[in-house]
């Protein structure tokens, strides 16, 4: 596009033109001037409305969207990214963790209160709406039972729990070979995420029973399917029993609940974790991913590629939601596809 900074070598006649109708359309039409000229505000804006019909049959227009949204997304991301979008996809991503309704609001709690502060910030930065960070270790009922009643004195009422507290993976000295697990470490790996959950589900049914509906979410982890981990293995298998117990006891109240069993999820860490890697194997990290993500691999799944913890908490939103009534007691794997056991 060379009046936006390209080169002619990497332009083409069709890109010069719908950059100089953009030009027009947004510059000169809208008043602001063309190009980049010093002293002007060069911020211009074109708004059109078309109507398809006129054009073609509009479940036809509907149909190639979709086919050619589904062959941008599905191309190679640029050197650094991870992913490509499409024109409206972030403003979608950040609707749809608030499509429970207009006025929703959160409160979220972790033990560190910097990372904490940050994370409150940047939702209520992405979405418009309040969010009310509370430093609590669920380790302590005390702590759990005070966050829940600030919890339900800043929101007016509760109507969903979101259990997601662990290290991810367990603690180093709670995962390995039986002989290397130190007791302590995997106790309060099971304190954390299991113990944890309870307390934060107990102090916050009341509220849900009170409401007259509720939502409770455990994120538990694949490390319940698979042999290995033992402190992954014991929270989370026993994270799925207390989701189906609960939702048989909390059913007729109107509340229901749920689990989700994420798999390999991109995160703020899996730079880091990849970056590692690369530099032990004399790769990039762009290399070590798409080889996890290959066929052959015994890390990858039936998309052929990492699951974002967007995606996560896409499948969240949908089982808080009004359509998901029927839906309770139940486990579901969102790891892309990955392995090929049959659950039944």
């Amino acid at each position: 596009l060379l009046p936006l900074g390209s080169t002619r070598e990497l332009g083409s006649h069709k890109g010069y033109g719908l950059s100089c109708m953009v030009d027009i359309l947004a510059g000169v039409l809208t008043g602001v001037g063309y190009g980049a000229v010093p002293g002007r505000p060069n911020f211009g804006h074109y708004v059109a409305a078309y109507s398809i019909d006129a054009f073609t049959d509009p479940d036809d227009f509907k149909e190639m969207m979709d086919e050619w949204m589904g062959m941008m997304k599905s191309t190679k991301p640029a050197p650094g990214h991870d992913r490509v979008l499409v024109a409206g996809q972030p403003e979608a991503e950040v609707e749809a963790l608030f499509d429970l309704s207009d006025d929703a609001e959160a409160l979220i709690a972790a033990r560190n209160a910097e990372r904490l502060g940050n994370t409150a910030k940047e939702i209520a930065a992405d979405t418009g709406q309040r969010v009310h960070p509370v430093v609590c270790d669920v380790t302590s009922r005390d702590q759990v039972d005070a966050m829940v009643t600030e919890a339900a004195e800043f929101l007016g009422s509760l109507n969903i729990l979101i259990n997601s507290g662990s290290a991810p993976g367990g603690s180093a000295t709670a995962v390995g070979y039986i002989d290397t697990i130190v007791d302590e470490d995997f106790l309060d790996d099971f304190n954390v995420k299991y113990m944890g959950a309870l307390r934060c589900a107990r102090a916050c049914i009341p509220h849900l029973e009170q409401a007259g509906w509720g939502r409770i979410i455990n994120i538990s982890g694949l490390n319940a399917r698979i042999a290995g981990n033992l402190s992954g293995g014991a929270r989370n298998t026993s994270l799925v029993h207390f989701t189906k117990t609960l939702a048989t006891q909390l059913g007729r109240s109107g509340i229901t609940v749920n689990c989700i069993h994420p798999g390999i999820t991109r995160t703020e860490r899996t730079a880091g974790m990849l970056a590692e890697r690369a530099e032990r194997h004399g790769a990039t990290p762009q290399e070590i991913e798409a080889n996890d993500f290959a066929k052959a691999s015994p890390r990858t799944n039936a998309i052929g590629r990492m699951v974002d913890a967007r995606e996560i908490g896409h499948l969240a939103t949908f089982l808080c939601s009004d359509k998901a009534w029927a839906i309770t007691g139940e486990v579901i794997a969102a790891d892309g596809g990955g392995g090929s056991s049959v659950y039944y």
